[in-house]
């Protein structure tokens, strides 16, 4: 089976009675190492599993990319003759094109090993006309940053998606004066109007709201508007 066979057999996978998104390659867990590990992905609508810590927050990135409509992990084998390679991370565009990520430490991506295998899997991906990546620690940015969306994505991000934030937020931020928009008064303006626990989260993971500054969801910090795409 060639890659974009392949490709097509991951985009139409459907979930397995364990409620998992199986690659072509099964990631097992239990190991000595214990990084193995399940995301929930809404996008998804269902776990997604990661062999490794750097892998699992790149799911919350794929998850707040507008641009992203779906992704797999270990979903295409290449087959270099005396081994195979399985890239981390298979990703459709908003457009429904796939591209490929492979996630990992940048102490490993030096190695010689590491970079032979890449340079060979971007090599055939490129043939079947297929995006190809190396994503590290360096590209998702501070700890601080990887934080926040990690708080975002669990308080409200995994469960109301892009458009329903898009329904109240900016309606509802509009309503307070600029200088009272502070986490706590607009939590209170959506339990007025019945909205749901994680609201605020789910907008601000979405972009539809942002803190200032950037910093951290605390009941002081001031939220900002962001127009509608």
């Amino acid at each position: 089976m060639n890659i974009r066979e392949q490709i097509n057999l991951a985009r139409h996978s459907v979930v397995s009675s364990d409620g998992v998104l199986h690659g072509r390659r099964k990631i097992k867990f239990g190991s000595p190492a214990g990084r193995s590990a399940l995301f929930y992905s809404t996008k998804n609508g269902a776990f997604i599993p990661v062999r490794t810590r750097l892998q699992f927050t790149y799911c919350f990135f794929l998850e707040a990319d507008p641009n992203v409509s779906a992704y797999r992990t270990a979903a295409i084998e290449i087959d270099l003759g005396a081994r195979k390679l399985f890239p981390d991370f298979l990703v459709w565009d908003a457009a429904g094109q796939p591209f490929v990520r492979c996630v990992i430490h940048s102490t490993r991506a030096a190695s010689p090993c590491t970079l032979s295998n890449h340079a060979r899997m971007a090599r055939a991906l490129s043939a079947a006309n297929v995006g190809f990546e190396l994503v590290t620690e360096k590209e998702l940015g501070p700890r601080s940053a990887t934080d926040w969306l990690k708080q975002a994505y669990n308080r409200g991000g995994s469960t109301f998606t892009r458009e329903v934030t898009l329904s109240f937020a900016l309606d509802m931020l509009e309503r307070i004066p600029a200088e009272e928009r502070t986490v706590s008064t607009v939590q209170s303006y959506l339990y007025r109007d019945n909205l749901p626990c994680g609201s605020l989260e789910a907008a601000l993971f979405h972009g539809r709201l942002r803190i200032k500054d950037n910093g951290p969801i605390v009941p002081d910090a001031l939220v900002e508007m962001i127009r509608a795409d």
